[in-house]
């Protein structure tokens, strides 16, 4: 069998019950069903959660590290880069 080709052995067919009914879902749609699933929906409650909380970055081992960074002007032209995205 070809590379490109053996995925199609990992692909489930349209009708299994995991995954019938899918292709005619929005994101939405597909979320609401997800999470209907029970260990799903315990993930996404613990990342609610998370979401919560104040985010102060990601350190080897979990401690918040004081004054890693400091906020500083650094000349980038903001005006024009909300100037450009608002023309988008």
């Amino acid at each position: 069998m070809s590379m490109a080709g053996s995925y199609r052995a990992f692909v489930r067919p349209p009708d299994d019950p995991r995954v019938a009914g899918l292709s005619e879902l929005d994101a939405y749609g597909h979320a609401e069903r997800c999470l209907q699933i029970p260990w799903l929906n315990e993930v996404f409650n613990g990342w609610q959660k998370l979401y919560a909380a104040p985010f102060f970055g990601i350190t080897s081992d979990g401690s918040k590290i004081p004054s890693l960074y400091s906020f500083a002007c650094e000349g980038a032209p903001v005006s024009s880069m909300i100037q450009s995205a608002r023309i988008c």
